[in-house]
């Protein structure tokens, strides 16, 4: 299972879930308040989305050689990327034409570079980010709901260019 750059596009967005949703909450009611309605709404359902197809994909094994918590990739995201927008209004067309070019850029970047992973939705739907290291010291980002130790060994589905989701029932 591959990721296309929509898919891609699309959890770039969903990664701003909370912001969205701040947005919606803290703006007027316009299309723009609208539409960061619908987006806080779509981000955690694009990620549902995806962990549903990715249980009807093929699966490899892997054994868990070493194992590192990321966690903390997805709060340097919050903190650099979501917290500074929240105070952000979006009355005024100049501040919101120059959110969207920000926007655009950040999604080249994180759908080029394979960052799927670094999503604080994940971690609102309860997923952990981790390094993991096979029996090759090949290293590559899981996600998975429960708690992964070294000697484990995963089901998982490579989602995106080495970005593997646990498979789960």
């Amino acid at each position: 299972m591959r990721l296309t750059k929509l898919s891609r596009f699309i959890l770039f967005l969903s990664s701003y879930a909370p912001l969205w949703a701040i947005f919606f909450i803290s703006g007027p009611t316009t299309a723009t308040g609208i539409i960061c309605a619908i987006l806080a709404i779509l981000g955690p359902l694009a990620i549902v989305i995806l962990i549903n197809e990715s249980k009807k994909a093929a699966a490899v094994r892997l054994t868990v050689y070493k194992v590192r918590r990321k966690d903390s990739d997805t709060m340097g995201y919050i903190a650099t990327y979501v917290i500074p927008f929240a105070a952000t209004k979006l009355d005024d067309p100049s501040q919101i034409a120059s959110l969207l070019i920000f926007f655009l850029a950040l999604a080249f970047v994180y759908i080029n570079s394979g960052l799927i992973h670094i999503n604080p939705t994940l971690s609102l739907l309860g997923y952990r980010i981790y390094e993991v290291e096979d029996s090759e010291e090949n290293a590559f980002p899981l996600i998975a709901r429960r708690l992964i130790r070294k000697g484990d060994t995963v089901l998982a589905v490579d989602v995106a260019e080495g970005v593997f989701i646990e498979q789960s029932k």
